[in-house]
């Protein structure tokens, strides 16, 4: 229900705030796992570009993309989209 109302949120991609949170947490995910932007693009099978706008909240990621991101970093979905208020 948490992961629900998260995505709710961000259906607005005008709420950049909140994609800059998100996108400075899964900078944080990937960058505790060691991975390179070129590293974790290709684990989660997301072009370079793709992963600098969402870790810089430019690009508001789909719920597929975050289940991506979740694969290559090797964690839950949760954990992607749970980030400090």
């Amino acid at each position: 229900m948490k992961i629900l109302l998260f995505l709710l949120c961000l259906v607005d991609s005008r709420d950049k705030k909140e994609l800059k949170k998100l996108g400075l947490h899964i900078r944080s995910l990937r960058v505790k796992k060691d991975y390179t932007q070129e590293e974790f693009a290709d684990r989660a099978s997301l072009s370079v570009s793709q992963i600098g706008r969402i870790e810089r909240g430019i690009l508001n990621p789909s719920f597929v993309t975050l289940l991506a991101i979740a694969r290559a970093l090797k964690v839950n979905l949760e954990r992607v989209v749970a980030y400090e208020e």
